[in-house]
């Protein structure tokens, strides 16, 4: 039997998500993958069965018809259709999809508002 302590309920969350004994199969070859966005990068970028329009572009999602040259582009894109949030604010705990908007709401929220508080 396996024992495991977690600091944070997201880290067993997050452990479940690995222990899920389904996989996720592509529907234009049949390979199969242990997660949805596993499945989505794979129609991106090496799934022989989906056209790519031009061939400039490595990687093309199929929900939106989206092109990229590189992975960090597409896993990037991806977010928008999965709703994965990995980057945190360490002030509020609020979730961002892209650490250039966590960064911007730190700046705007918490070292503005602060400023401003301070001149008062």
């Amino acid at each position: 039997m396996l024992s495991v302590l977690f600091a944070y309920k997201s880290n067993l969350y997050h452990f479940d998500l690995h222990s899920i004994s389904d996989s996720v199969c592509c529907q234009y070859c049949f390979q199969t993958f242990p997660f949805h966005s596993s499945v989505l990068l794979h129609h991106a970028k090496s799934c022989d069965s989906v056209e790519r329009p031009d061939k400039k572009y490595r990687y093309v999602c199929l929900m939106c018809k989206y092109a990229a040259y590189d992975s960090h582009r597409m896993r990037r894109h991806l977010r928008t259709h999965t709703g994965e949030k990995p980057f945190r604010c360490m002030y509020c705990m609020i979730d961002f999809g892209q650490v250039e908007s966590l960064n911007r709401h730190i700046q705007v929220k918490h070292i503005n508002d602060n400023m401003k508080k301070r001149k008062r």
